[in-house]
């Protein structure tokens, strides 16, 4: 009988004993070594993806299936630090998910960095450690273990931003993706510590919790009976506020656009259930305590509805091809949030899955084209494409099609998400839910016209096609075809963190209006980008419409000339006045919090003091955030 707990443990060790043998043949073994790094990184892999099946099997098998497992690993008086893993429906569906895209990432990097010619060992070596790193934090058992594999992951990302180091623009760049990054782990950190005191007080108690999620609820509601509100809600808004910068979702979308520097195949996952979903499972785990807290779940639609407004506009004009990519997986994740904002974990969970097999199709897809097209990332410049790489452009239109949700996963994903906000009377958000539809079915196929039809206007010739990038396309459509009909069938099992029925019966007319909006989309791309009828509409009545009547011109010269200006002005001060004192910051931090362990341990700390240091602590991190913000737009 197959011992779950060995595998689990296998799962996780795998990747970090193929890094550390990676290194040492980095280190030791002098003599051609790409495939060597090549092989014993894909096969640590599939060890994983087999291990993450087994554990999917014991969870169909045995419903309600889950396993925890703490050991400690050190105390120091009161303080008892545990390494813990649990495993649930949720985190084996995203294990699963996690360790079949780096299977993929695997088999697409191999040619990429065959033409590159650089970073072999770094690469595969970063892949492993940061495969390691988004398990250990999805099955992580409690909180704090989870802010700490959080930062890890944060340092990774680092480290891929600036893998091309020699370019000013990487590094740059880079800075910018970890400033945001780092801000929500220090949120987090901060939210997760007070939270902690606030169960310690709770509970009467001189020991540490370790803040388990399997026991979430009671401490929530342990702490929401024995604290102020305020306090309470103020944690909720900073857990939030830190999963909303994880997601990229307003203000913040500019961190994704931020790692268009990172390699190809590895800016595929900062879009992918490793990184964007790094803020909705948070949110997921911490649903119990969040549900005490209302009001926090209108701010997460609301940064959910201007986030995937925002960029859907963004994609309607956007000619790069890693940044229409990035626009493409902002919608999805924004609408997933949404879902959760309406409190239907289940539903969000289902169409997150389905949405991302479709969007990891397009995006490897556009991946693999640009290696091709000789590394042009600029869709004005291509074009007749579908001759020279037929199959890149059928996995395209397979995504595509699933995406819109016409056919495939999308398709069930949409009637899901649609006919939710129909049974629940949520009519604003089944109209915006459509023009959303609408959107994605034009901007994902102005991309296809623009790319595959017409005349090829690059000037590099189209390469060979890979057998290794064509067999990870397969094996990513057959993925987009099948997970969202397997989940659908299995959702009693699999999904379960709510009590919704993702199998419940649908609404044939709301099925049909949504499909008319996707089928406008494509209607009016096809128009504008392949016969062309409407792109003089397009290109001189629009402008003229937006110039005469809504002050577009103005608003360009505002745009481009008076608002820099003015931003340049307010960074110069901002940066000659608050700079000196943000460096003093960490250590103000670890102090304060020093001093709470110490004023805990000892029996001195009262709720006035506690509230006076929470307060200070919680205007330093938004000083912080407010100028990680305006450095990154700046």
């Amino acid at each position: 009988m197959i011992d779950i707990l060995t595998c689990a443990y296998l799962l996780l060790g795998i990747p970090l004993f193929c890094a550390i043998a990676l290194i040492l043949i980095k280190l030791f073994y002098k003599k051609r070594t790409s495939r060597l790094y090549f092989f014993s990184s894909l096969g640590a892999n599939f060890l994983t993806v087999i291990l993450s099946l087994i554990l999917l099997v014991y969870t169909i098998t045995y419903q309600g299936f889950s396993l925890e497992d703490n050991n400690l690993i050190c105390a120091i008086n009161n303080i008892l630090i545990y390494f813990g893993i649990y495993f649930d429906n949720l985190s084996c569906i995203f294990i699963l998910a996690l360790t079949f895209l780096f299977f993929i990432v695997n088999l697409f990097s191999y040619r990429y960095l065959c033409q590159n010619r650089q970073g072999f060992g770094r690469f595969y070596i970063y892949l492993n450690l940061f495969q390691f790193f988004s398990t250990c934090f999805i099955v992580s058992s409690n909180l704090i273990q989870s802010s700490a594999f959080l930062f890890f992951t944060t340092l990774l990302q680092y480290l891929f931003a600036n893998f091309y180091f020699q370019k000013p623009k990487a590094q740059s760049d880079s800075k910018k993706v970890f400033q945001i990054n780092i801000s929500a782990d220090v949120v987090i950190l901060a939210a997760s510590v007070a939270f902690l005191c606030f169960s310690m007080m709770a509970q009467n108690s001189q020991d540490i919790p370790t803040l388990g999620f399997n026991n979430i609820n009671s401490l929530g509601l342990y702490s929401f009976a024995s604290i102020s509100p305020v306090f309470f809600i103020i944690i909720c808004l900073m857990f939030v506020l830190a999963s909303l910068i994880k997601s990229s979702q307003f203000p913040f979308i500019s961190r994704t656009f931020c790692a268009a520097n990172a390699p190809n195949p590895f800016f595929t996952i900062f879009l992918s259930p490793v990184i964007l979903a790094e803020g909705l499972y948070l949110l997921i785990r911490l649903y119990p305590i969040l549900n005490l807290a209302p009001f926090t779940f209108e701010i997460i639609k609301i940064a959910g509805i201007i986030t995937a407004f925002i960029a859907s506009f963004i994609a309607l004009k956007e000619n790069s091809i890693k940044s229409l990519i990035s626009s493409f997986a902002l919608v999805q994740t924004s609408v997933s949030l949404c879902l959760f904002g309406f409190r239907l974990v289940d539903c969000a969970v289902y169409y997150y899955i389905c949405q991302t097999s479709s969007l990891m199709l397009i995006a490897y897809s556009l991946n693999a084209l640009s290696l091709y097209s000789g590394g042009q990332e600029n869709i004005r410049f291509l074009g007749g494409l579908r001759e020279k790489l037929l199959p890149v452009a059928i996995f395209y239109l397979i995504g595509s099609i699933s995406l819109c949700g016409f056919l495939f996963s999308g398709l069930w994903a949409r009637i899901s998400f649609e006919n939710y906000m129909f049974n629940q009377g949520n009519f604003a958000f089944l109209i915006f839910s459509f023009v959303l539809t609408l959107l994605c079915a034009f901007y994902t196929f102005r991309v296809y016209f623009r790319i595959f039809e017409g005349e090829y206007r690059g000037t590099y010739e189209v390469q060979k096609q890979s057998k290794l990038m064509t067999f990870s396309l397969v094996l990513l459509s057959l993925l987009c075809i099948l997970i969202g009909y397997i989940l659908k069938n299995y959702s009693g099992i699999l999904i379960t963190m709510s009590s919704q029925d993702l199998t419940k019966s649908s609404v044939p007319l709301i099925n049909i209006i949504g499909f008319i909006a996707a089928m406008t989309g494509y209607i009016l791309a096809y128009r504008v980008y392949f016969t062309k009828e409407l792109s003089s509409v397009k290109n001189i009545t629009l402008r003229k419409i937006c110039a005469n009547h809504f002050g577009a011109e103005a608003f360009i010269e505002f745009k481009y000339k008076t608002l820099p200006e003015f931003l340049g002005k307010v960074f110069n001060i901002f940066e000659k006045y608050v700079l000196e004192f943000l460096y003093l910051i960490p250590s103000l931090i670890t102090r304060i919090l020093s001093y709470i362990l110490c004023a805990n341990k000892t029996g001195k700390i009262s709720s006035r003091i506690f509230g006076a240091i929470f307060t200070i602590v919680i205007l330093a991190i938004i000083i912080v955030i407010f100028y990680f913000k305006m450095g990154v737009n700046g």
